[in-house]
C-alpha cells in the first residue's frame, strides 16, 4: 500500500519511474496522506522535484492578514468583514498566529477546539470559529501556500431554539395605537418575515403598491447598506394589512421607515427601543425584531404551508435553515396516529369490541408439534 501508518503517523511510500519515494505526510490522516501522495505524483509527472514548494507565508498571522485584505474585503459584505476581523483578532490569530502555516494540522485544530470549550464558548460558537479557520486555510491551498487542507471535525450541536409569539400575543402587540409611526414597521415585520436590517433599508422604490409586492434587495448593518444576507433578491407578496399600513405612511419617497420624511432610515437602536415599549404596554415578554421573523415562519408552518414555500419567503439559502420550524407542523403525525384509532361507527366499533372479547375469552389450545414420519410423540405441554 502506498499509504501506511508508521508509529502513529501516516506516510506515503510509492515508486515512480523506478525510484522509490517515502515521505512523511504533513497531515496525519489517511485522507491527508492520499492527497499528499497525489500532489507528489503530480510534481513528478511535471518534471519537478517532489520537495519543491511554492512561496510560503511563514506564519498563520501573516497569511490571515493577506487573506483578509485580498479575499475578505473583496468578496464579503461589510457585516461579514467585521465578523471575520473579530474572529481573526480575538480567537484565531492569538492561538495559531505564530505557527508556521504548514504546521497547522488536525491535532492543533483539536487543541484549539478544546481550548475554546474550556473558556466557556458554546459548541455552535466554536464551530463558527472553525468555519472561518477552514475558509482561510482552503484559500491557502488554492493559492499554493499549503499542499493539503487539514482535517476539520465539527462539534456536534443540538438544534438551536427560537422564540415566537402566539396569535393572541400578536394581536395584543399590534392593537397598540399609542405610537402610530412605528406600527407599520411592526405589521410589516409580522406579515413578511423580513430581517430587521432589510426593514431598515427598505426603500419606496422596492415597494409596488399596485401589484402588492415588496422586492427585498438590501440590508442595513451598522449604518452601511449592502446586499441581503444571501446576496439574493426575493419578492414578497404583500398582505392586505401590510398594504394598508404602507398607505397610512405620510411620505412615499426615500426610505419607507424614516423619522425625517424618507431622507434617512430609522436607526437599529431606535427600532429596538420602540419594540420594547410595545411589549411593555402589551404586557408580554420583551422581544426583539427577529422574534417577529420567527413568528412569521412558525405560523406559516403551523398552518400547513409547504416547507419549500416558507424557505422562499424567508430567503433561507438552504432548506435546513427552514426545517428548524418543521416540528411545529404535526398534522401528518396526528393523522398517522389517529389512523390507529377504532372507527367512530357504532356498529363497526361494537363488532370490534365483540371480536376482542371473543379472542380474550376463547379456549386456549396448546400447540402440537407435527413430527416427520407421523411420529406419535407430541410436543411437551406449555404456554402458547
Amino acid at each position: 500500500m502506498s499509504v501506511r501508518k508508521i508509529r502513529s503517523w501516516y506516510w506515503v511510500d510509492f515508486r515512480f519511474e523506478g525510484t522509490r519515494y517515502r515521505k512523511k505526510s504533513p497531515e496525519n490522516s489517511q485522507a491527508g496522506a492520499r492527497a499528499y501522495e497525489a500532489l507528489l505524483r503530480s510534481r513528478l509527472a511535471k518534471g519537478e522535484s517532489p520537495d519543491q514548494h511554492k512561496k510560503e507565508v511563514k506564519t498563520f498571522a501573516e497569511f490571515s492578514q493577506e487573506w483578509f485584505e485580498t479575499y475578505v474585503k473583496t468578496n464579503n459584505k461589510p457585516s461579514e468583514q467585521m465578523t471575520k476581523e473579530q474572529l481573526l483578532r480575538l480567537h484565531l490569530v492569538p492561538f495559531f498566529g505564530r505557527s508556521p502555516l504548514r504546521s497547522i494540522d488536525s491535532h492543533s485544530i483539536e487543541s484549539f477546539k478544546a481550548r475554546q470549550l474550556k473558556h466557556g464558548y458554546s459548541r455552535k460558537t466554536v464551530n463558527n470559529h472553525l468555519s472561518a479557520l477552514r475558509r482561510c486555510l482552503s484559500h491557502a491551498v488554492e493559492w499554493g501556500r499549503l499542499d493539503t487542507l487539514p482535517l476539520v471535525k465539527w462539534l456536534s450541536t443540538t438544534p438551536p431554539t427560537f422564540d415566537f409569539l402566539s396569535e393572541p400575543e400578536c394581536e395584543l402587540l399590534l392593537s397598540d395605537m399609542t405610537e402610530p409611526s412605528w406600527r407599520p414597521m411592526l405589521i410589516t415585520a409580522r406579515f413578511t418575515g423580513m430581517r430587521v436590517g432589510e426593514l431598515l433599508a427598505l426603500d419606496w422604490s422596492d415597494v409596488d403598491l399596485k401589484r402588492r409586492q415588496i422586492a427585498v434587495s438590501r440590508a442595513l448593518y451598522k449604518g452601511v447598506i449592502s446586499s441581503t444576507k444571501t446576496h439574493r433578491v426575493r419578492h414578497l407578496p404583500m398582505a392586505t394589512v401590510v398594504a394598508e399600513a404602507f398607505a397610512s405612511l405620510p411620505h412615499k419617497t426615500g426610505f419607507v421607515f424614516s423619522q425625517n420624511g424618507g431622507a434617512s432610515p430609522v436607526t437599529a437602536r431606535a427600532a429596538g427601543c420602540a419594540i420594547e415599549r410595545f411589549c411593555r404596554r402589551a404586557r408580554i415578554r420583551r422581544i426583539g425584531w427577529h422574534v417577529l421573523r420567527h413568528t412569521f415562519a412558525s405560523h406559516l408552518v403551523a398552518k400547513g404551508t409547504p416547507i419549500r414555500t416558507v424557505q422562499a419567503l424567508m430567503g433561507h439559502s438552504t432548506i435546513a435553515m427552514t426545517e428548524r420550524y418543521s416540528h411545529l407542523s404535526n398534522a401528518d403525525l396526528r393523522t398517522a396516529v389517529d389512523s390507529l384509532e377504532p372507527t367512530a361507527d357504532p356498529a363497526i366499533h361494537g363488532h370490534y369490541m365483540v371480536n376482542a372479547a371473543t379472542v380474550s375469552t376463547a379456549p386456549r389450545y396448546e400447540p402440537v408439534q407435527i413430527l416427520a414420519n407421523h411420529s406419535k410423540k407430541t410436543a411437551p405441554m406449555g404456554r402458547p
